[in-house]
């Protein structure tokens, strides 16, 4: 179980839900300003990825479904490989 989102950065380095941390990726005593620049953007990053993730689950379950109809009426450039990769990123996506 997750903490509920959506995710937000709360003072640059720490990912916060309903005000309780989540996650701090400040690692200790910044040593010059591009590792304390790093910091902040793994914040942003988990934020963006955590807060889109449900979305994009479903998206590509969309795309799954209207790329085995379309494959199965017309010929398409889509490969059964193709499906399958997409159908294997969404699997390991949704993994718990």
């Amino acid at each position: 179980m997750t903490s509920p989102l959506p995710w937000k950065v709360k003072d640059k380095y720490v990912v916060i839900s309903k005000e309780k941390t989540v996650v701090n990726t400040y690692l200790g005593c910044p040593a010059d300003k591009k590792q304390e620049r790093k910091w902040q953007a793994n914040a942003a990053f988990i934020v963006k990825a955590c807060n889109n993730h449900e979305r994009l689950v479903e998206a590509c379950k969309k795309a799954i479904i209207q790329l085995e109809y379309l494959d199965s009426r017309f010929p398409t450039s889509t490969t059964p490989a193709e499906i399958n990769w997409i159908k294997q990123a969404l699997q390991s996506a949704e993994e718990k």
